[in-house]
């Protein structure tokens, strides 16, 4: 299975706002968009249908947003995906009209494994895909290692200072 880039914006941006220390207040899309590295216009694309399907609520106004309409651990990978994609479905196209029993077999076998995918993705919520604090602590690690390699690089690249010439009498 592969995901859209839609469906994988949405995972990460409902993540992200399941990631708040007080999920009552709306997170600004921007501030969404910024901390997941997602352009904005296209993220504001992707969480309209989450709202229309519940997932998400959005709030208007100066200090408005987006928030969960749900906790964590009732919001399925299931109820993003169809909500950003639609309907996830097993169709096998008739290739040969001539022969319908190969197209039947092949469309319940379609059918059967789009059945057996729905089924693995509404049993993972949004609760499961959070990181533990063992793992948030390692992130933070990482992303401070980085940072202090790339300090490095910048006071390796800086010109030398030349010394002053000593002024003869």
């Amino acid at each position: 299975m592969k995901l859209t880039r839609a469906s994988s914006y949405a995972l990460h941006a409902v993540a992200y706002m399941a990631q708040q220390k007080d999920q009552t207040v709306p997170v600004a899309s921007h501030h969404i968009a910024k901390a997941r590295g997602i352009p904005e216009r296209f993220l504001l694309k992707v969480l309209k249908p989450l709202v229309s399907h519940r997932v998400l609520s959005s709030i208007k106004g100066p200090n408005g947003g987006y928030r969960l309409a749900k906790q964590p651990s009732e919001i399925s990978m299931l109820e993003i995906l169809e909500a950003v994609d639609g309907k996830i479905q097993g169709i096998a196209p008739g290739a040969e009209k001539s022969n319908p029993s190969l197209n039947n077999k092949l469309d319940n076998i379609c059918q059967e494994c789009a059945e057996a995918v729905r089924k693995t993705l509404k049993e993972v919520t949004i609760a499961q895909l959070m990181p533990s604090k063992k793992e948030i602590a390692a992130e933070e690690r990482e992303a401070a290692s980085a940072a202090s390699e790339k300090d490095k690089e910048k006071e390796k690249a800086k010109p030398k200072a030349k010394p002053a010439a000593k002024k003869k009498d």
